[in-house]
This record gives C-alpha cells, sequence and structure tokens, in this order.
C-alpha cells in the first residue's frame, strides 16, 4: 500500500508470513491492516506503528507495555495477540481478525436503538473482561467505543492496549491519559485514580 502520506510509503506489500491486503483502520499512533497469513492460510491483522511517532521515553514505556500485555493474557473478549516483528520503519503486531465492527460502528448503523437484551450481553462481556484484566493488575485506560470490536454473534473483543498500565488493588494511578469524553471525572481533576 502506498500513498501521499510518507508513513504509508515505508509499508511493505509483505511483512514475514503475512501479506499485506488492505487498510481497516487507523488510530492516533498506527494504522490497521487486514493480512493473510501464509503458514495458516487465514486472515489476520496487522498493527502497524510507525517508529518516528514513538518519541519520548513514555511513548516507549506505553508501547512496551501494551505488546507485553498482549502476550501475555488470553481471553474470549480481548483481541489474540498472534505475534511482534520490526524492520527499521515500522513495529507490527500481529492479531487475530475480528470480522465485525467497532461497537461505535455498530450502533450508529443501527436502524433502531440498542435493545436492553443486546445490551446486557455487551455489558456484561465488557465486565467480565475488566474483572480479567484488574484481577491480574492490569488497567485498560483507554475503554471506550471506538475500542471494543463486535462480531455478527454478538461477542466483543477488547483492542488498543497503548494506554494501558499495571498496578494493584492498594496503589492509584495519576496520569491522565485516554479520551477526553471518556476520561472519569477524578482524572478531569487531576486527582488520584
Amino acid at each position: 500500500p502506498t500513498g501521499s502520506n510518507p508513513q504509508l510509503d515505508k509499508i511493505p506489500q509483505q511483512i514475514g508470513k503475512y501479506k499485506i491486503m488492505k487498510k481497516i483502520g487507523s488510530g492516533a499512533y498506527s494504522q490497521v491492516f487486514a493480512a493473510f497469513d501464509f503458514d495458516s492460510g487465514s486472515q489476520v491483522c496487522i498493527k502497524i506503528v510507525s517508529k518516528s511517532t514513538i518519541h519520548t521515553e513514555i511513548d516507549t514505556i506505553q508501547f512496551a507495555r501494551e505488546i507485553k500485555t498482549l502476550s501475555s493474557i488470553s481471553h474470549p473478549n480481548i483481541i489474540r495477540f498472534i505475534e511482534f516483528i520490526e524492520d527499521e520503519n515500522n513495529y507490527y503486531i500481529a492479531q487475530e481478525l475480528c470480522n465485525g465492527a467497532s461497537l461505535i460502528q455498530f450502533l450508529t448503523a443501527a436502524e433502531k436503538p440498542l435493545s436492553e437484551r443486546l445490551g446486557r450481553i455487551i455489558f456484561y462481556q465488557l465486565i467480565e473482561v475488566l474483572i480479567f484484566l484488574h484481577q491480574n493488575g492490569i488497567y485498560h485506560r483507554d475503554i471506550k467505543l471506538e475500542n471494543i470490536l463486535i462480531n455478527k454473534d454478538m461477542t466483543i473483543k477488547v483492542i488498543d492496549f497503548g494506554f494501558c498500565a499495571f498496578g494493584n488493588q492498594d496503589s492509584l494511578l495519576n496520569t491522565i491519559c485516554g479520551s477526553l469524553h471518556y476520561l472519569p471525572p477524578e482524572c478531569i481533576r487531576g486527582e488520584a485514580y
């Protein structure tokens, strides 16, 4: 894939055993592509982070946390990590491909409001993920509709652990991060949370 964006020009057509197919999303620091895995014969998702976007020591720490978190956990409602690759220009995170949409896309495309029954199904899965993460000392810190994927059988997958932090129930965090419209009041007030 190439284009007018110089960072896109540096993305190869093939990364290891993966052939890049099409762009399926982007975030503040990354681009996401569907790819074909020659070994398994299946499609995967490749999150590509340009090394030029990792500017500070904090950026490096957060990126390392994301990789460490994804590679060390397994839950049916968290996107499955496959492998990490890097070259001189980019970092590549191979993950399972969720055939669906983000929750914001799902809700926006719906012809009628979300039913209470479906809301319970989604909310239950999300709470299960948060309990699992917190029991393992992991705090996502950017739960929002854009970071929750939903497929046709109404299974959700939480993605994007770029702001995650490690801790325990006895410690408080104080870094303000995440998305403004989803921040809890204590973060906006500058309090520990």
